[in-house]
C-alpha cells in the first residue's frame, strides 16, 4: 500500500490570557487555517491527508500510478 504525503508548517503560540493560537499552512496547495485548539487543528491536517489520498499524492520518492517518479 503506498504511502500518502502531505507537507504542513504549524505556527502555535500561548498566549497571555491561557489561550492558544494555532496556525496551519498546507504547502503544496497554500490552503491554511487558524484553529483555536490543537485538537481542531490536527482534524484539519487529517482531513488535508485524506485530500491528497483523493488526489494520488505519494509520499517523496515513491512510484506513483503508472510507476512514475515524483
Amino acid at each position: 500500500m503506498a504511502k500518502r504525503y502531505a507537507s504542513f508548517v504549524l505556527r502555535w503560540w500561548r498566549l497571555g490570557d491561557g489561550g492558544e493560537r494555532i496556525e496551519v499552512e498546507q504547502i503544496a496547495t497554500g490552503d491554511h487555517i487558524v484553529a483555536p485548539t490543537i485538537a481542531q487543528a490536527v482534524a484539519w491536517m487529517t482531513a488535508r491527508i485524506g485530500a491528497a489520498r483523493a488526489t494520488g499524492e505519494t509520499a517523496p520518492g515513491e512510484a506513483r500510478k503508472g510507476g512514475e517518479k515524483p
